[in-house]
């Protein structure tokens, strides 16, 4: 990139970025500044920046690209990069703790793509180098991470890629109940029943604790429903289409 272009790029940085909470508005159909003179030094930089999600404008649809950067915005801007995956950040946002211990979420654990998810990917979304639990070879590599908000477990293929995961509920098992899991709703459920369905007659969506690829690599997912009197019901669901359906034989009900 040439020298004058880099210095409009960074120079661009000043105002990409919302500020306390102001959200972007594109100023025309093509996605240009309306402050953006044609042909200026730093157009071509500050189009690329806008287009990779990197910088962002202002809603009245301006960029005001010889304003003055502040630290906060310069830091929101290495944060986008390190987001979008242009740098390397070696000290994860997310690490708690101190550098290298995960925050353990259901929320990371959705995050997570059986069939594409790396070992790379992995280790960047938990903070940490994912360190060999055991080794059942020829299958894969077997990985386990905790805390007292739960644990997840992982299996990476010979690829590095994630073709098994589950996950245990630390203290956030018992704010997932829904009061309607009884015998009479699980009595209405029937096999291939969609994951909506199912939803609509317990109340609510499962909370999913378990994916992996079966033998015919198709992806099956396993949720689960709490109820308030102490019970849950499990299933098991595979791909349908663009949805979810019950693999027969794997509704059960049980008390604590």
């Amino acid at each position: 990139m040439h020298s004058k272009t880099v210095k409009g790029f960074v120079l661009g940085f000043s105002t990409a970025l919302i500020i306390g909470g102001a959200t972007l508005t594109v100023s025309a159909a093509n996605g240009s500044f309306k402050d953006v003179v044609a042909g200026a030094w730093y157009e071509n930089a500050v189009h690329w920046a806008q287009e990779k999600g990197i910088v962002k404008g202002y809603p009245d649809g301006t960029f005001k690209p010889n304003d003055t950067i502040t630290r906060a915005e310069l830091t929101k801007v290495v944060q986008n990069l390190a987001s979008e995956g242009y740098i390397d950040a070696d000290i994860p946002l997310e690490a708690v703790n101190g550098y290298g211990e995960p925050t353990i979420t259901h929320e990371k654990f959705l995050a997570i793509k059986v069939g594409e998810t790396t070992r790379e990917e992995l280790e960047k979304l938990f903070g940490q180098e994912l360190k060999l639990k055991h080794l059942d070879a020829p299958e894969g590599d077997y990985y386990e991470l905790s805390n007292p908000d739960g644990s997840i477990n992982l299996r990476l293929d010979q690829d590095q890629a994630v073709i098994q995961k589950s996950y245990s509920f630390g203290h956030e098992i018992y704010i997932n109940r829904y009061p309607q899991v009884t015998d009479e709703n699980f009595n209405k459920l029937e096999d291939n029943m969609s994951f909506e369905l199912v939803s609509a007659i317990l109340g609510g969506e499962g909370v999913l604790t378990f994916e992996f690829l079966n033998d015919q690599k198709e992806i099956q997912q396993n949720y689960v429903w709490y109820g308030t009197d102490g019970s849950y019901i499990f299933m098991s669901f595979k791909q349908d289409g663009d949805g979810l359906s019950i693999i027969p034989g794997t509704m059960k009900r049980n008390d604590f």
